[in-house]
């Protein structure tokens, strides 16, 4: 701000609410009596992120020097995004945009609560913000002793963040427990006279228990979904919902993560033993079998994990993150959630959205299939003159995952034959260097079989 702390805020609290790695928060208040939090990044923070960064990407080059992993993932790209997004969460500014537009997103939704930004006291380094720490969601004791319901609390984030995925487009995914509150409300209108106050140490039990709104901080990692990846992740739900395994495949190729060359029969064959073997599991148990189905499945697919052609996109990165984190929650405020059949309803939904779409377009696809139909017996009469002349020809090709096998046959041949000749060389070469009178030979033979040694491994 150019002038000391002193002239802007009348207290100051030394120790931070809250630490992390890039920024800390800290209560303050100002000499008008306004009292709020402000975050504020670590000194030298650019630096020390920018020599992590420029590791990280030395580390990425060398690692894509190895062959099997450089063509499955695009390492240059995967440390791009996570460079740029790293430095993002490093501009306070960015993220009270975020802020803003987040709150506008979900202005409508009871369950949501964005704190305020305080503009005048932002300034590149800093966020003010208003100070909204009530129950950390981890905290499943303090939220029980608020008479509220630590299952809900599990329900309404998960939908909270279907919401996000699949109508917003833009979300929050960094929701650990350190970004997440839980604020318990006046109960209803029936109970106001014992508990018209916010407060949670009361309990006064319901039959619902409690009301209470979900609240978000740190936006400084949120990513959105481009319409092509939102496409394929409403396919995905579908097919989960559903409990269709050619559409899950289907939504891995239209997101880009299924490469051209896998085999998709293999594929769906494996998530159909998913379905059989995890359908109805709730996150709780998953964490008992998970060992077990793991071992499972790496014997039986072991092959077709290795031989599949995919590359997780970077966008999808984030939301494997925030989903992987949010499990973890729902498990502890929840062992018995269910995520299969939290899953339906937006399946059906979805589902629903898709058939009426596919109504629209019926009537230019009857239309197509009538003018092909007329053309059908006219194309035939000229197969068969040409096939009753002897000039009918049929071509035909490999699939790509059989030029694919063959090729990579071909290659093991040609190893196999090339250390073979260094094998000779070299047994060449030691007999002649023990045993010949001019040992020369021997050295010559011996770098043959070098070289046919190195050219096999490349």
């Amino acid at each position: 701000f150019g002038c000391p702390l002193s002239d802007i805020f009348e207290w100051f609290s030394p120790d931070p609410l809250g630490a992390a790695s890039l920024a800390q928060v800290h209560e303050v208040r100002t000499p008008s009596g306004e009292t709020f939090v402000l975050k504020v990044l670590r000194p030298g923070i650019h630096k020390i992120v920018e020599t992590d960064l420029a590791a990280l990407a030395q580390t990425t080059r060398w690692l894509s020097i190895y062959r099997p992993l450089g063509k499955r993932v695009n390492l240059q790209c995967l440390i791009d995004e996570f460079a740029t997004v790293t430095r993002k969460e490093l501009d306070l500014n960015a993220e009270a945009h975020h802020i803003e537009r987040f709150s506008e997103t979900f202005k409508s939704d009871p369950m949501v609560y964005i704190p305020k930004v305080h503009w005048p006291y932002c300034a590149g380094r800093t966020l003010a913000l208003e100070n909204v720490e009530y129950i950390k969601i981890a905290d499943a004791a303090a939220i029980t002793a608020a008479d509220i319901s630590t299952a809900r609390v599990a329900d309404a984030l998960y939908d909270i963040y279907m919401k996000q995925v699949f109508e917003t487009h833009f979300v929050h995914v960094d929701p650990h427990p350190g970004n997440l509150f839980v604020m318990p409300l006046p109960y209803p209108a029936k109970n106001q006279q014992t508990a018209d106050e916010v407060n949670p140490d009361e309990s006064i039990p319901t039959d619902d228990g409690r009301p209470f709104r979900i609240v978000f901080v740190d936006f400084g990692m949120m990513t959105t979904i481009s319409p092509r990846m939102h496409a394929a992740m409403r396919e995905y739900v579908i097919g989960v919902g559903t409990r269709d395994a050619h559409k899950i495949v289907q939504s891995y190729l239209k997101a880009g993560v299924l490469l051209k060359g896998a085999n998709l029969v293999l594929a769906e064959e494996a998530h159909e033993a998913l379905f059989d073997r995890f359908w109805g599991t709730n996150v709780g148990d998953l964490r008992d079998v998970a060992f077990h189905e793991a071992a499972y499945f790496w014997k039986e697919y072991r092959d077709v994990i290795f031989s599949q052609s995919f590359q997780i996109p970077v966008d999808l990165l984030f939301i494997f993150r925030a989903v992987g984190i949010l499990a973890g929650l729902a498990t502890h405020l929840d062992p018995q959630f269910d995520p299969w059949n939290k899953a339906i309803p937006y399946a059906e939904r979805y589902a629903l959205d898709e058939f009426k779409q596919g109504v629209k377009s019926w009537r230019h696809e009857i239309q197509n299939m009538g003018q092909v139909m007329y053309k059908i017996p006219r194309q035939m009469e000229r197969v068969l003159a040409r096939a009753q002349q002897g000039n009918l020809t049929v071509q035909t090709a490999l699939n790509p995952a059989a030029r694919k096998t063959i090729r990579d046959l071909e290659r093991s041949v040609k190893k196999l034959s090339l250390m073979v000749i260094a094998a000779a060389f070299l047994i060449a070469g030691v007999l002649l260097f023990v045993a010949g009178p001019e040992p020369r030979a021997g050295w010559f033979f011996g770098g043959l079989s070098v070289f046919f040694f190195i050219w096999a491994m490349r």
